[in-house]
């Protein structure tokens, strides 16, 4: 369960952004009515219904990336073991702006049927992510200060691992597994 929470965590992290520009983009900045009159506080409000959910789901997703910090900061990191060899992957980053991030800006909200369409890609995207343990590349983990990489250990196993700093070669690490071949590394965890 905690593993399948880490996951959907950092797929809606990887969204933060997305949800922020997209609520920029739909926000109606009229404040008055045909007559120039003010519109009420209630009616601004449902002219930007839709910037409001998408900053509220901001914000949760926000909640996850805390949640992802509160699981990973915990207890449940295995013995060291030591890195032979690592490659930093941030390349990874660019691809998922370009593939699955940049493609949602031009997508409109102006009818039912549009929304609809645009959730059910948004739903797709994430179940495949989650499938393919493809997500831990995401932008905003880059924002908040994590790497990635591809390393080898001691052992010859090759896993991606995220960290919230630079790892060295030669040295030996506390891990948590989060996927089958995906770990966190707490450099100062060692």
């Amino acid at each position: 369960m905690v593993r399948r929470t880490t996951l959907f965590a950092l797929f809606l992290v990887s969204y933060i952004p997305l949800f922020f520009i997209l609520a920029i983009q739909n926000l109606n900045d009229t404040f008055v009515d045909d007559n120039g009159e003010a519109l009420g506080l209630r009616q601004v409000l449902i002219n930007n219904t839709l910037p409001i959910v998408l900053t509220s789901i901001s914000i949760l997703s926000f909640g996850f990336y805390l949640l992802f910090i509160k699981v990973n900061a915990s207890a449940g990191f295995r013995n060291p073991k030591k890195i032979t060899r690592i490659k930093n992957t941030g390349v990874e980053y660019l691809s998922y702006l370009a593939t699955y991030i940049i493609p949602f800006i031009g997508l409109k909200f102006d009818t039912w049927n549009n929304l609809l369409a645009t959730s059910l890609l948004f739903f797709v995207i994430g179940f495949i992510y989650t499938k393919t343990n493809l997500l831990y590349a995401n932008p905003t983990l880059a924002l908040f200060g994590y790497y990635i990489f591809n390393a080898t250990f001691e052992d010859g196993e090759e896993r991606t691992v995220i960290s919230k700093g630079k790892l060295k070669k030669n040295t030996s690490y506390k891990y948590k597994e989060l996927s089958d071949d995906l770990y966190f590394i707490k450099p100062n965890a060692q």
